[in-house]
């Protein structure tokens, strides 16, 4: 009996242990794809003396809408100006800005290109959901990160998703996204300091549809 029992046992634990692996590859294949996709719908933002990250959020006759954050466009806007430049590979396109928010550190660009709108999630996260970060850190396009939610905040009468993905200067107005690829928020900052780690912040895309208008 107590052989059986063993028998039974260690079948048990080599099931655990493959459908472990399984579970396992699934995710890691299902975060490739949608940054894989993702990617396709994020660009680079040259503002002179800036350098951001942007996202398609809609395309109609042949010009995209592209959702980035205001401070990486501020120091021409505040001048007066109001031409960029988008970058996508090696492709370079003249854009304009469109709306800005300054209260929210949104803004709209447009471009006379095509690139494939990034859907726009229709309820907030969960704290403890993985998201994804994609943008162009120090002007390195197409980086990924991976990380969770892990906490909504409400600070200076902003509300914030707080996140563990890693971003840095030239992330901002990128989007942070959940495994189906759908838009959470707009990677805005980082916390810095000696002892702190993975403390970065994004602009919830709710706020995105209510002062863009957008969605």
């Amino acid at each position: 009996m107590r052989k059986r029992r063993d028998q039974v046992n260690a079948a048990l634990a080599a099931r655990v242990s493959t459908l472990e692996a399984s579970a396992l590859d699934t995710k890691n294949h299902s975060v490739a794809k949608t940054a894989e996709a993702v990617k396709r719908s994020v660009v680079t933002i040259d503002a002179g003396n800036s350098l951001g990250s942007g996202f398609a959020v809609s395309t109609a006759s042949g010009h995209t809408q592209v959702v980035t954050n205001f401070h990486v466009v501020a120091d021409l806007w505040v001048n007066g100006h109001r031409d960029v430049k988008v970058r996508s590979g090696d492709a370079i396109w003249p854009a304009r800005i469109t709306h800005v928010s300054e209260s929210s550190d949104l803004a709209l660009i447009d471009v006379a290109a095509t690139f494939p709108a990034l859907k726009v999630a229709t309820s907030p996260p969960n704290v403890g959901d993985p998201v994804i970060a994609v943008g162009s850190p120090l002007g390195l396009q197409g980086s990924v990160s991976t990380g969770i939610v892990s906490a909504l905040r409400h600070e200076d009468g902003k509300n914030l998703l707080q996140t563990t993905a890693a971003i840095n200067p030239g992330n901002s107005g990128g989007p942070l996204v959940n495994t189906v690829g759908a838009v959470v928020g707009v990677n805005e900052m980082k916390l810095v300091g000696t002892g702190v780690e993975g403390l970065a912040f994004a602009i919830p895309a709710s706020v995105v549809c209510s002062e863009l208008h957008v969605c």
